[in-house]
């Protein structure tokens, strides 16, 4: 659809006159985040579209794209409809959750259906404190699983964990691949077990594995913003 077909379409679908008075853009991210509207949410893994709700005046999945403009929709529980155009699935990005994966064992599994606790500890388990530990992908985790199952692990499972992308974009992050190597180090040694272990502030961190790509870790403080 055109922008001056869209334009048209909003007039009659609104009963507008052809030239209405300027209106301030409505804060979608807002609405959206609160639930009071719903359109469509994007599956940003696979990069696939999810259109719960009806086109209007010659809307498509295919106005979904990532990164394309949206056309005009029937809006959510409130059962009104907005002229979105010039909008993109930017803008509903507060609606999205982030996936993370872990590779866990059967207990471990289980552990953290049930909450979590009690939490693992030591080198090996806890590198950088109690929580949990995952992968970004799905294929990075099959890979990690891979590895270990080569070395004679049995009875893993890959667990998907869902979080909010708002809740994600509260959480004190520190990203070590925005470090120079000096920085990461010296980071390393101090906070995590290889060296001193002294607690840090930060509910995730990300640092690069150089085996399987990067390892997100998440403090068991944040661990109930999580859906598996």
């Amino acid at each position: 659809m055109e922008a001056g077909d869209k334009e048209r379409a909003a007039d009659i679908l609104f009963g507008r006159s052809a030239a209405p008075p300027p209106k301030p853009e409505p804060d979608m991210a807002a609405a959206f985040a609160n639930g009071a509207l719903s359109i469509a949410t994007f599956d940003w893994a696979h990069e696939e579209p999810r259109l719960p709700s009806k086109p209007l005046l010659g809307g498509s999945a295919a106005d979904v794209e990532y990164g394309s403009t949206l056309g005009l929709f029937a809006l959510g529980s409130v059962g009104d409809a907005l002229a979105l155009s010039g909008a993109t699935v930017q803008a509903f990005r507060s609606v999205q959750t982030r996936s993370f994966f872990t590779v866990q064992g059967e207990g471990d599994a289980s552990r953290l259906l049930a909450g979590g606790t009690p939490w693992p500890s030591g080198m090996s388990r806890a590198n950088l404190g109690e929580g949990l530990y995952t992968w970004g992908a799905r294929g990075q985790a099959e890979a990690y699983k891979a590895a270990l199952e080569a070395r004679g692990a049995t009875g893993l499972r890959i667990m998907e964990g869902r979080m909010s992308a708002v809740e994600y974009r509260r959480l004190r992050t520190l990203d070590l691949r925005r470090l120079d190597d000096a920085a990461v180090e010296e980071w390393m040694a101090t906070h995590s077990q290889y060296g001193e272990g002294l607690p840090h502030p930060f509910q995730h961190v990300i640092r690069e594995t150089g085996n399987f790509g990067s390892e997100h870790y998440f403090s068991a403080d944040v661990f109930s913003s999580f859906k598996f």
